[in-house]
């Protein structure tokens, strides 16, 4: 008799959340975790398009090593979850919002006016 050739094909993956949602310019190097479903130890998260290390947690979680290099500049980062073939596919893509740190006031000159006094 012939041989049958079954192929188990990967799920395509999907992307249901991403924490932290924001980091700010010139943080350190952080881990990203990522939510979803269909994921496989072959799943990695890219980061605008590039992979970055990715440890597979379960079917439903992974986490990724987002280096300091990655948010040097204020904008947005496209995270998506890529699964190999066969099957497989690229999840739809979550945004991480790059933000500028908030202001810090260290000193106010002058300290003290006088109400009604004119201005300074």
């Amino acid at each position: 008799s012939a041989a049958l050739t079954v192929t188990i094909a990967n799920p395509a993956p999907t992307l249901s959340g991403v924490s932290p949602a924001t980091v700010t310019v010139g943080g350190a190097a952080l881990t990203l975790a990522v939510s979803g479903a269909n994921f496989t130890p072959g799943s990695m998260v890219n980061w605008n398009g590039q992979e970055r290390p990715t440890t597979f947690v379960s079917a439903t979680q992974l986490t990724a090593a987002i280096p300091a290099g990655d948010i040097v500049t204020a904008g947005t980062a496209q995270v998506t979850v890529v699964t190999p073939s066969p099957g497989g596919g690229t999840s739809t893509a979550l945004t991480v919002t790059i933000a500028n740190p908030a202001p810090t006031l260290t000193s106010l000159t002058p300290e003290n006016v006088i109400a009604g006094s004119s201005g300074f």
